[in-house]
Protein backbone atom coordinates (compact mmCIF):
# COMPACT_ATOMS: atom_id res chain seq x y z
CA UNK A 1 0.00 0.00 0.00
CA UNK A 2 2.75 2.48 0.48
CA UNK A 3 4.57 1.82 -2.63
CA UNK A 4 1.01 2.20 -4.41
CA UNK A 5 0.60 5.28 -2.51
CA UNK A 6 4.69 6.29 -3.73
CA UNK A 7 3.96 6.00 -7.15
CA UNK A 8 0.74 7.72 -7.61
CA UNK A 9 2.79 10.60 -5.60
CA UNK A 10 5.49 10.17 -8.56
CA UNK A 11 3.44 10.18 -11.02
CA UNK A 12 1.41 12.68 -10.15
CA UNK A 13 4.47 15.39 -9.99
CA UNK A 14 5.14 13.93 -13.42
CA UNK A 15 1.93 14.99 -14.39
CA UNK A 16 2.70 18.40 -12.56
CA UNK A 17 6.09 18.97 -14.33
CA UNK A 18 4.62 18.19 -17.74
CA UNK A 19 2.45 20.48 -18.16
CA UNK A 20 4.48 23.15 -16.23
CA UNK A 21 7.15 22.67 -18.88
CA UNK A 22 4.20 22.64 -21.75
CA UNK A 23 3.06 25.70 -20.45
CA UNK A 24 6.45 27.92 -19.95
CA UNK A 25 7.25 26.90 -23.25
CA UNK A 26 3.99 27.76 -25.24
CA UNK A 27 3.75 31.46 -23.29
CA UNK A 28 7.61 32.12 -24.24
CA UNK A 29 6.09 31.26 -27.97
CA UNK A 30 3.10 33.41 -28.08
CA UNK A 31 5.74 36.23 -26.80
CA UNK A 32 8.37 35.58 -28.88
CA UNK A 33 7.74 38.85 -30.84
CA UNK A 34 8.02 41.43 -27.66
CA UNK A 35 10.74 39.41 -26.02
CA UNK A 36 14.06 41.51 -26.13
CA UNK A 37 12.24 44.43 -27.34
CA UNK A 38 13.17 48.02 -25.81
CA UNK A 39 10.07 50.45 -26.64
CA UNK A 40 8.71 53.30 -25.16
CA UNK A 41 4.94 53.29 -24.00
CA UNK A 42 3.65 51.64 -20.60
CA UNK A 43 7.00 49.50 -19.50
CA UNK A 44 9.56 52.30 -21.26
CA UNK A 45 10.83 53.02 -17.51
CA UNK A 46 12.02 49.88 -16.29
CA UNK A 47 13.29 47.86 -18.45
CA UNK A 48 15.51 50.52 -19.77
CA UNK A 49 16.56 51.12 -16.34
CA UNK A 50 17.39 48.02 -15.99
CA UNK A 51 19.28 47.76 -19.34
CA UNK A 52 21.43 51.06 -18.24
CA UNK A 53 21.93 49.93 -14.66
CA UNK A 54 23.91 47.02 -15.54
CA UNK A 55 25.43 48.51 -18.62
CA UNK A 56 27.00 51.36 -16.93
CA UNK A 57 28.00 48.91 -14.35
CA UNK A 58 30.09 46.65 -16.85
CA UNK A 59 31.33 49.92 -18.55
CA UNK A 60 32.60 51.82 -15.32
CA UNK A 61 33.37 48.46 -13.15
CA UNK A 62 30.56 47.93 -10.65
CA UNK A 63 33.05 49.00 -7.82
CA UNK A 64 33.94 51.95 -9.20
CA UNK A 65 30.52 52.93 -9.47
CA UNK A 66 29.43 51.52 -5.72
CA UNK A 67 26.94 49.01 -6.93
CA UNK A 68 24.61 52.05 -6.94
CA UNK A 69 21.80 52.60 -9.84
CA UNK A 70 22.96 55.34 -12.37
CA UNK A 71 20.50 57.38 -14.82
CA UNK A 72 23.68 59.05 -17.09
CA UNK A 73 26.27 56.89 -18.79
CA UNK A 74 29.59 58.44 -17.70
CA UNK A 75 31.12 61.13 -20.46
CA UNK A 76 33.30 64.27 -20.20
CA UNK A 77 30.58 66.07 -19.01
CA UNK A 78 28.95 63.69 -16.42
CA UNK A 79 31.39 62.07 -14.36
CA UNK A 80 30.49 62.54 -10.34
CA UNK A 81 27.33 60.57 -8.96
CA UNK A 82 25.82 64.38 -8.49
CA UNK A 83 25.91 64.78 -12.24
CA UNK A 84 24.95 61.13 -13.61
CA UNK A 85 21.62 61.22 -10.74
CA UNK A 86 21.26 57.92 -8.52
CA UNK A 87 18.22 56.34 -8.24
CA UNK A 88 18.00 55.54 -4.96
CA UNK A 89 14.24 54.02 -4.29
CA UNK A 90 15.56 50.31 -4.60
CA UNK A 91 18.73 47.87 -2.64
CA UNK A 92 19.90 46.84 -6.15
CA UNK A 93 20.40 43.37 -5.62
CA UNK A 94 17.97 42.85 -8.31
CA UNK A 95 20.16 44.70 -10.85
CA UNK A 96 23.11 42.71 -9.62
CA UNK A 97 21.95 39.47 -10.10
CA UNK A 98 21.33 40.38 -14.18
CA UNK A 99 25.15 41.51 -13.88
CA UNK A 100 26.12 38.49 -12.86
CA UNK A 101 24.29 36.75 -15.53
CA UNK A 102 25.04 38.73 -18.24
CA UNK A 103 28.97 38.18 -17.02
CA UNK A 104 28.25 34.79 -17.20
CA UNK A 105 26.60 34.94 -20.72
CA UNK A 106 27.84 37.77 -22.47
CA UNK A 107 26.82 36.83 -26.06
CA UNK A 108 23.38 37.32 -25.58
CA UNK A 109 21.83 40.83 -25.86
CA UNK A 110 21.23 42.14 -22.47
CA UNK A 111 17.69 43.18 -23.35
CA UNK A 112 16.85 40.08 -24.60
CA UNK A 113 18.64 38.17 -21.24
CA UNK A 114 16.55 40.77 -19.50
CA UNK A 115 13.02 39.93 -20.40
CA UNK A 116 14.66 36.01 -20.33
CA UNK A 117 15.71 36.61 -16.69
CA UNK A 118 12.24 37.74 -16.25
CA UNK A 119 10.45 34.60 -17.49
CA UNK A 120 12.30 32.53 -15.41
CA UNK A 121 11.71 34.07 -12.22
CA UNK A 122 7.80 34.09 -13.16
CA UNK A 123 8.32 30.08 -13.99
CA UNK A 124 10.00 29.39 -10.84
CA UNK A 125 7.45 31.79 -8.78
CA UNK A 126 4.35 29.23 -10.75
CA UNK A 127 6.65 25.96 -9.90
CA UNK A 128 7.19 27.11 -6.46
CA UNK A 129 3.82 27.56 -5.48
CA UNK A 130 2.45 25.20 -7.28
CA UNK A 131 3.97 22.77 -5.22
CA UNK A 132 3.08 24.10 -2.05
CA UNK A 133 -0.30 23.66 -3.43
CA UNK A 134 0.82 20.08 -3.62
CA UNK A 135 2.17 19.80 -0.77
CA UNK A 136 -0.65 21.36 1.34
CA UNK A 137 -3.05 18.18 0.04
CA UNK A 138 -3.51 14.95 1.36
CA UNK A 139 -1.77 12.23 0.06
CA UNK A 140 -4.73 10.45 -1.07
CA UNK A 141 -5.86 13.32 -3.39
CA UNK A 142 -2.86 14.14 -5.18
CA UNK A 143 -3.38 11.88 -7.86
CA UNK A 144 -7.28 12.79 -8.69
CA UNK A 145 -9.41 15.24 -9.85
CA UNK A 146 -8.01 17.01 -7.09
CA UNK A 147 -5.17 18.15 -8.31
CA UNK A 148 -6.56 20.66 -10.79
CA UNK A 149 -5.83 22.76 -7.87
CA UNK A 150 -2.45 22.43 -8.67
CA UNK A 151 -2.63 23.36 -12.31
CA UNK A 152 -5.02 26.52 -11.49
CA UNK A 153 -2.21 27.75 -9.20
CA UNK A 154 0.36 27.20 -11.97
CA UNK A 155 -1.17 28.70 -14.71
CA UNK A 156 -2.78 31.58 -13.04
CA UNK A 157 0.35 32.68 -12.36
CA UNK A 158 2.00 31.96 -15.70
CA UNK A 159 -1.05 32.92 -18.22
CA UNK A 160 -3.11 36.00 -16.29
CA UNK A 161 -1.81 39.39 -18.72
CA UNK A 162 -0.60 41.11 -15.37
CA UNK A 163 2.44 38.50 -15.00
CA UNK A 164 2.27 37.56 -18.73
CA UNK A 165 3.32 41.08 -19.83
CA UNK A 166 5.20 42.52 -16.15
CA UNK A 167 7.84 39.58 -16.11
CA UNK A 168 9.35 39.98 -19.66
CA UNK A 169 8.65 43.28 -20.36
CA UNK A 170 8.98 45.39 -16.81
CA UNK A 171 11.36 43.68 -14.75
CA UNK A 172 12.34 44.90 -11.52
CA UNK A 173 13.51 44.80 -7.87
CA UNK A 174 9.34 43.48 -6.78
CA UNK A 175 9.89 40.85 -9.20
CA UNK A 176 13.12 40.01 -7.95
CA UNK A 177 12.08 39.32 -4.97
CA UNK A 178 8.99 37.15 -5.21
CA UNK A 179 11.44 34.04 -5.90
CA UNK A 180 12.63 34.07 -2.45
CA UNK A 181 9.17 35.32 -1.14
CA UNK A 182 8.21 32.15 -2.39
CA UNK A 183 10.85 29.88 -1.06
CA UNK A 184 10.50 31.64 2.06
CA UNK A 185 6.96 30.44 2.27
CA UNK A 186 7.76 27.42 1.30
CA UNK A 187 10.52 26.65 4.00
CA UNK A 188 7.78 28.16 6.46
CA UNK A 189 4.92 25.81 5.52
CA UNK A 190 7.91 23.29 5.96
CA UNK A 191 8.46 24.01 9.49
CA UNK A 192 4.97 24.13 10.45
CA UNK A 193 3.69 20.81 9.03
CA UNK A 194 6.40 18.80 9.53
CA UNK A 195 8.37 20.51 12.56
CA UNK A 196 11.93 20.86 10.62
CA UNK A 197 12.70 23.83 12.51
CA UNK A 198 16.37 23.23 11.07
CA UNK A 199 15.40 25.49 8.32
CA UNK A 200 14.94 28.32 10.51
CA UNK A 201 18.48 29.06 8.94
CA UNK A 202 18.04 28.64 5.69
CA UNK A 203 15.12 30.34 5.74
CA UNK A 204 17.46 33.69 7.17
CA UNK A 205 19.20 33.67 4.29
CA UNK A 206 16.55 33.61 1.98
CA UNK A 207 15.33 36.81 4.09
CA UNK A 208 18.58 37.95 3.30
CA UNK A 209 18.41 37.67 -0.43
CA UNK A 210 15.11 39.15 -0.42
CA UNK A 211 15.90 42.05 1.51
CA UNK A 212 18.55 42.92 -0.70
CA UNK A 213 15.98 43.00 -3.92
CA UNK A 214 13.00 44.78 -2.81
CA UNK A 215 11.57 46.59 0.30
CA UNK A 216 9.03 43.85 0.19
CA UNK A 217 10.69 42.06 3.01
CA UNK A 218 9.29 44.84 5.45
CA UNK A 219 5.71 43.43 5.25
CA UNK A 220 6.76 40.07 4.98
CA UNK A 221 9.10 39.82 7.95
CA UNK A 222 6.68 41.88 10.15
CA UNK A 223 4.02 38.90 8.65
CA UNK A 224 6.70 36.45 9.72
CA UNK A 225 7.25 38.42 13.02
CA UNK A 226 3.37 37.99 13.71
CA UNK A 227 2.18 34.59 12.99
CA UNK A 228 5.08 33.21 15.09
CA UNK A 229 3.91 35.37 17.81
CA UNK A 230 -0.14 34.22 17.18
CA UNK A 231 1.41 30.75 16.07
CA UNK A 232 4.51 29.59 17.74
CA UNK A 233 6.72 26.76 15.28
CA UNK A 234 6.22 23.57 16.44
CA UNK A 235 8.09 22.09 19.65
CA UNK A 236 8.95 26.02 20.00
CA UNK A 237 9.77 26.02 24.05
CA UNK A 238 8.14 28.62 25.89
CA UNK A 239 7.79 30.95 22.69
CA UNK A 240 7.03 34.17 24.43
CA UNK A 241 10.42 33.41 26.81
CA UNK A 242 13.39 36.47 26.32
CA UNK A 243 15.69 34.24 25.05
CA UNK A 244 13.52 32.53 22.59
CA UNK A 245 11.82 35.58 21.50
CA UNK A 246 15.22 37.32 21.06
CA UNK A 247 16.06 33.88 18.80
CA UNK A 248 13.45 34.20 16.95
CA UNK A 249 13.54 37.94 16.20
CA UNK A 250 17.11 37.81 15.27
CA UNK A 251 16.27 34.74 12.55
CA UNK A 252 13.56 37.11 11.06
CA UNK A 253 15.37 40.52 11.12
CA UNK A 254 18.84 40.14 11.51
CA UNK A 255 20.03 39.27 8.09
CA UNK A 256 17.96 42.10 6.60
CA UNK A 257 18.79 44.92 8.67
CA UNK A 258 22.33 44.16 8.14
CA UNK A 259 21.37 44.29 3.85
CA UNK A 260 19.56 47.33 4.41
CA UNK A 261 22.01 48.95 7.32
CA UNK A 262 24.91 48.20 4.43
CA UNK A 263 22.76 49.93 1.61
CA UNK A 264 22.16 52.95 4.07
CA UNK A 265 26.17 53.29 4.97
CA UNK A 266 26.47 53.33 1.17
CA UNK A 267 24.16 55.86 0.41
CA UNK A 268 25.40 57.55 3.30
CA UNK A 269 29.18 57.70 1.89
CA UNK A 270 28.12 58.81 -1.23
CA UNK A 271 25.95 61.84 0.24
CA UNK A 272 22.76 60.46 -0.96
CA UNK A 273 21.06 59.38 2.31
CA UNK A 274 18.99 62.63 2.34
CA UNK A 275 17.90 61.74 -1.26
CA UNK A 276 16.38 58.25 0.21
CA UNK A 277 15.04 59.87 3.08
CA UNK A 278 12.44 62.13 0.83
CA UNK A 279 11.60 59.64 -1.45
CA UNK A 280 10.45 57.14 1.46
CA UNK A 281 8.40 60.20 2.95
CA UNK A 282 6.95 60.76 -1.11
CA UNK A 283 6.40 56.69 -1.15
CA UNK A 284 4.65 56.02 2.19
CA UNK A 285 2.11 59.30 2.04
CA UNK A 286 4.03 61.00 5.06
CA UNK A 287 5.11 64.24 3.17
CA UNK A 288 2.30 66.56 1.89
CA UNK A 289 5.03 69.22 0.43
CA UNK A 290 7.26 66.85 -1.98
CA UNK A 291 6.16 66.86 -5.85
CA UNK A 292 4.59 63.73 -7.03
CA UNK A 293 2.13 63.07 -3.47
CA UNK A 294 -1.54 61.91 -4.26
CA UNK A 295 -3.98 62.09 -2.10
CA UNK A 296 -3.61 59.08 0.54
CA UNK A 297 -7.35 58.86 2.08
CA UNK A 298 -8.22 54.92 2.34
CA UNK A 299 -10.54 55.42 -0.20
CA UNK A 300 -7.99 57.09 -2.86
CA UNK A 301 -5.65 54.44 -2.25
CA UNK A 302 -8.38 51.41 -2.35
CA UNK A 303 -10.32 52.67 -5.70
CA UNK A 304 -6.73 53.24 -7.09
CA UNK A 305 -5.08 49.96 -6.18
CA UNK A 306 -8.02 47.39 -5.91
CA UNK A 307 -11.14 49.22 -8.40
CA UNK A 308 -8.96 50.60 -10.83
CA UNK A 309 -5.90 48.13 -11.20
CA UNK A 310 -7.14 45.37 -9.84
CA UNK A 311 -10.44 45.26 -10.95
CA UNK A 312 -12.94 41.91 -10.43
CA UNK A 313 -9.65 39.95 -9.06
CA UNK A 314 -9.86 41.69 -6.07
CA UNK A 315 -13.51 39.53 -5.15
CA UNK A 316 -11.33 36.36 -5.52
CA UNK A 317 -8.88 38.09 -3.04
CA UNK A 318 -10.88 39.37 -0.67
CA UNK A 319 -13.22 36.25 -0.30
CA UNK A 320 -9.58 34.46 -0.17
CA UNK A 321 -8.62 36.69 2.95
CA UNK A 322 -11.91 35.65 4.59
CA UNK A 323 -11.51 31.89 3.85
CA UNK A 324 -7.90 31.65 5.45
CA UNK A 325 -8.93 33.65 8.47
CA UNK A 326 -11.99 31.34 8.79
CA UNK A 327 -9.22 28.23 9.36
CA UNK A 328 -7.29 30.49 11.01
CA UNK A 329 -9.64 31.31 13.77
CA UNK A 330 -11.01 27.95 13.95
CA UNK A 331 -7.23 26.34 14.77
CA UNK A 332 -4.63 29.29 14.75
CA UNK A 333 -1.31 26.12 14.68
CA UNK A 334 -3.20 25.19 10.88
CA UNK A 335 -0.03 25.25 8.93
CA UNK A 336 -2.04 25.99 5.95
CA UNK A 337 -4.16 29.07 7.22
CA UNK A 338 -0.98 30.52 8.55
CA UNK A 339 0.48 30.31 5.07
CA UNK A 340 -2.02 31.52 3.26
CA UNK A 341 -2.87 34.34 5.97
CA UNK A 342 0.98 35.24 5.26
CA UNK A 343 1.19 35.40 1.47
CA UNK A 344 -2.36 37.95 1.80
CA UNK A 345 -1.18 39.77 4.47
CA UNK A 346 2.21 40.53 2.31
CA UNK A 347 0.61 42.33 -0.52
CA UNK A 348 -2.15 44.38 1.76
CA UNK A 349 0.58 45.48 4.63
CA UNK A 350 2.70 46.72 1.94
CA UNK A 351 0.24 49.00 0.30
CA UNK A 352 -0.65 50.04 3.75
CA UNK A 353 2.89 50.71 3.98
CA UNK A 354 3.88 52.28 0.71
CA UNK A 355 0.76 53.75 -0.08
CA UNK A 356 2.03 56.65 -2.67
CA UNK A 357 3.75 53.56 -4.30
CA UNK A 358 1.37 51.28 -4.96
CA UNK A 359 -0.95 53.82 -6.32
CA UNK A 360 1.74 55.55 -8.91
CA UNK A 361 2.79 52.77 -9.80
CA UNK A 362 0.21 49.93 -11.31
CA UNK A 363 3.34 47.22 -11.91
CA UNK A 364 3.12 46.91 -8.13
CA UNK A 365 0.01 44.95 -8.54
CA UNK A 366 1.90 41.80 -9.50
CA UNK A 367 2.38 41.34 -5.52
CA UNK A 368 -1.01 40.22 -5.54
CA UNK A 369 -0.93 37.81 -8.07
CA UNK A 370 1.19 35.45 -5.79
CA UNK A 371 -2.34 34.78 -2.89
CA UNK A 372 -3.86 34.96 -6.36
CA UNK A 373 -2.76 32.11 -7.30
CA UNK A 374 -2.01 30.14 -4.64
CA UNK A 375 -4.75 30.91 -2.27
CA UNK A 376 -8.00 32.27 -4.14
CA UNK A 377 -7.23 29.53 -7.04
CA UNK A 378 -4.82 26.72 -5.18
CA UNK A 379 -5.15 26.04 -1.75
CA UNK A 380 -8.64 27.43 -0.14
CA UNK A 381 -11.00 25.95 -2.67
CA UNK A 382 -9.21 22.46 -2.94
CA UNK A 383 -10.01 22.58 1.31
CA UNK A 384 -13.59 23.96 0.86
CA UNK A 385 -14.72 21.73 -1.70
CA UNK A 386 -12.85 18.76 -0.57
CA UNK A 387 -14.37 19.20 2.98
CA UNK A 388 -18.08 18.47 1.39
CA UNK A 389 -19.30 15.04 -0.07
CA UNK A 390 -20.69 13.24 -2.89
CA UNK A 391 -23.01 15.25 -5.07
CA UNK A 392 -21.81 18.43 -3.13
CA UNK A 393 -18.60 18.54 -3.67
CA UNK A 394 -18.91 17.58 -7.79
CA UNK A 395 -21.46 20.49 -8.56
CA UNK A 396 -19.19 22.49 -6.06
CA UNK A 397 -16.04 21.71 -7.64
CA UNK A 398 -17.83 21.76 -11.42
CA UNK A 399 -18.78 25.59 -10.48
CA UNK A 400 -15.00 26.41 -9.12
CA UNK A 401 -13.44 24.93 -12.69
CA UNK A 402 -16.11 27.04 -14.34
CA UNK A 403 -15.44 30.37 -12.63
CA UNK A 404 -11.80 29.46 -12.57
CA UNK A 405 -11.99 29.35 -16.68
CA UNK A 406 -14.59 32.07 -16.78
CA UNK A 407 -11.92 34.28 -14.88
CA UNK A 408 -8.87 33.45 -17.22
CA UNK A 409 -10.51 33.84 -20.01
CA UNK A 410 -12.03 36.76 -19.51
CA UNK A 411 -8.47 38.28 -18.90
CA UNK A 412 -6.98 36.70 -21.91
CA UNK A 413 -8.79 37.86 -24.42
CA UNK A 414 -6.97 41.34 -24.73
CA UNK A 415 -3.61 40.20 -23.64
CA UNK A 416 -1.77 41.09 -26.64
CA UNK A 417 -3.39 44.62 -26.01
CA UNK A 418 -0.82 45.20 -23.36
CA UNK A 419 2.16 45.11 -25.46
CA UNK A 420 1.95 48.13 -27.84
CA UNK A 421 6.02 48.23 -29.61
CA UNK A 422 6.59 52.41 -29.50
CA UNK A 423 9.91 52.88 -30.86
CA UNK A 424 11.27 56.40 -29.36
CA UNK A 425 11.28 59.32 -32.14
CA UNK A 426 15.32 59.77 -31.43
CA UNK A 427 16.18 55.70 -32.25
CA UNK A 428 17.81 56.48 -35.23
CA UNK A 429 19.77 58.85 -33.59
CA UNK A 430 20.55 57.17 -30.38
CA UNK A 431 21.70 53.94 -32.43
CA UNK A 432 24.31 56.25 -34.71
CA UNK A 433 25.65 57.94 -31.04
CA UNK A 434 25.94 54.48 -29.62
CA UNK A 435 27.92 53.15 -32.89
CA UNK A 436 30.22 56.52 -33.27
CA UNK A 437 30.97 58.66 -29.79
CA UNK A 438 33.56 58.50 -27.87
CA UNK A 439 33.98 59.61 -24.46
CA UNK A 440 35.35 62.90 -24.85
CA UNK A 441 32.40 64.55 -27.17
CA UNK A 442 29.88 66.23 -26.02
CA UNK A 443 26.74 66.45 -28.14
CA UNK A 444 24.41 70.24 -27.94
CA UNK A 445 21.60 70.61 -29.39
CA UNK A 446 18.69 73.19 -30.30
CA UNK A 447 15.56 71.05 -31.07
CA UNK A 448 16.98 67.30 -29.75
CA UNK A 449 17.15 65.89 -26.62
CA UNK A 450 18.11 62.33 -25.11
CA UNK A 451 18.28 63.02 -21.67
CA UNK A 452 18.46 60.59 -18.14
CA UNK A 453 14.45 60.17 -18.49
CA UNK A 454 12.73 58.63 -20.14
CA UNK A 455 15.33 55.76 -20.47
CA UNK A 456 14.70 54.27 -23.60
CA UNK A 457 16.70 56.78 -25.75
CA UNK A 458 19.62 56.95 -23.38
CA UNK A 459 19.95 53.65 -22.69
CA UNK A 460 19.95 52.75 -26.73
CA UNK A 461 22.80 55.53 -27.31
CA UNK A 462 24.55 55.68 -23.87
CA UNK A 463 25.33 59.13 -24.53
CA UNK A 464 23.26 62.05 -23.58
CA UNK A 465 22.16 64.77 -26.10
CA UNK A 466 21.46 68.16 -24.05
CA UNK A 467 18.62 70.33 -25.85
CA UNK A 468 19.09 74.32 -24.63
CA UNK A 469 16.10 77.34 -25.37
CA UNK A 470 18.58 79.86 -26.39
CA UNK A 471 22.15 79.97 -27.97
CA UNK A 472 23.27 81.98 -24.60
CA UNK A 473 21.84 78.46 -22.62
CA UNK A 474 24.17 76.70 -24.87
CA UNK A 475 27.37 79.33 -24.85
CA UNK A 476 27.13 78.99 -20.80
CA UNK A 477 27.31 75.36 -20.79
CA UNK A 478 29.99 74.74 -23.42
CA UNK A 479 31.83 77.38 -21.29
CA UNK A 480 31.79 74.97 -17.91
CA UNK A 481 32.74 71.91 -19.84
CA UNK A 482 35.89 70.27 -18.97
CA UNK A 483 39.37 70.69 -20.82
CA UNK A 484 39.96 68.38 -23.78
CA UNK A 485 35.67 67.97 -24.15
CA UNK A 486 34.71 68.07 -28.22
CA UNK A 487 31.81 69.78 -28.68
CA UNK A 488 29.23 68.06 -31.51
CA UNK A 489 25.59 69.90 -32.60
CA UNK A 490 22.98 67.57 -33.39
CA UNK A 491 20.14 69.55 -35.10
CA UNK A 492 16.51 69.24 -37.35
CA UNK A 493 17.79 72.57 -39.23
CA UNK A 494 20.20 73.68 -41.46
CA UNK A 495 23.42 75.39 -40.51
CA UNK A 496 25.39 74.69 -43.20
CA UNK A 497 26.37 77.93 -43.50
CA UNK A 498 28.57 77.45 -40.26
CA UNK A 499 30.16 74.33 -40.96
CA UNK A 500 32.32 72.51 -43.75
CA UNK A 501 30.68 70.09 -45.24
CA UNK A 502 33.45 67.74 -44.13
CA UNK A 503 32.04 68.39 -40.30
CA UNK A 504 28.66 67.60 -41.19
CA UNK A 505 27.38 64.18 -41.07
CA UNK A 506 23.60 63.38 -42.24
CA UNK A 507 21.41 60.59 -40.47
CA UNK A 508 18.45 58.64 -42.57
CA UNK A 509 16.24 60.87 -40.34
CA UNK A 510 16.57 64.25 -41.39
CA UNK A 511 18.90 65.11 -38.17
CA UNK A 512 22.53 66.71 -38.82
CA UNK A 513 25.27 66.37 -36.72
CA UNK A 514 27.90 69.02 -36.61
CA UNK A 515 31.72 68.95 -35.67
CA UNK A 516 32.80 72.40 -33.74
CA UNK A 517 35.71 72.89 -34.37
CA UNK A 518 39.13 74.16 -31.44
CA UNK A 519 39.07 77.14 -30.92
CA UNK A 520 34.97 76.94 -30.97
CA UNK A 521 33.87 80.77 -30.01
CA UNK A 522 33.75 81.40 -34.30
CA UNK A 523 30.83 78.42 -34.96
CA UNK A 524 29.85 78.92 -31.04
CA UNK A 525 28.89 82.86 -32.45
CA UNK A 526 27.88 81.72 -35.76
CA UNK A 527 25.45 79.13 -34.52
CA UNK A 528 23.99 81.99 -31.75
CA UNK A 529 23.65 84.88 -34.74
CA UNK A 530 21.60 82.04 -36.97
CA UNK A 531 19.64 80.17 -33.94
CA UNK A 532 16.76 78.10 -35.26
CA UNK A 533 15.66 76.93 -32.19
CA UNK A 534 12.18 78.23 -29.96
CA UNK A 535 13.60 80.69 -27.45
Amino acid sequence: MPGRSGLANRLSLAVVGLVFALAVAAGIVQRLPYIGTLTEGHHQWLMAEYAKFVEYWERDGIFADRFLTLESPRSIETTTLESRIVYTSFIPGGVVQVWLLHRLLPGVPLVTLISGYGIALQALVALIYGLLVWRMMRPEDRAGPALFFVFAAMLTYLFHPAPYYFHPMVPFAYQAALVPIALGTFLEYLMRAKGRRSLWWVQTLILGWLAACDWSFIPFCLGLTLFRLVSPLPGAARPYARASLLRMLLSIWLLPSLVCAAYLADLYFSGLLEDLVSRALLRTGVAKDVAGVLPMSFWSVYKRVFVETLGNTQVWLHLAALASLYYLVRNRRDPVAVVCCLSLLTPYLYVVLLPNDVSTHDFQSMKFFVPLSLVAFGVMPYRLIWSLHGAARTLAFAAMVFLWAFYMIHFRTDWEAWYQPAPPATQALAEWLRAHTTFDEVFLSDSVEIADNPPVPVAISYKRVWRFATPRALKDFAAGLPAGARLRFVSKADYAICFAPADTTALPDGLKIYRIEAPSVRQLDCLAASWKGRG
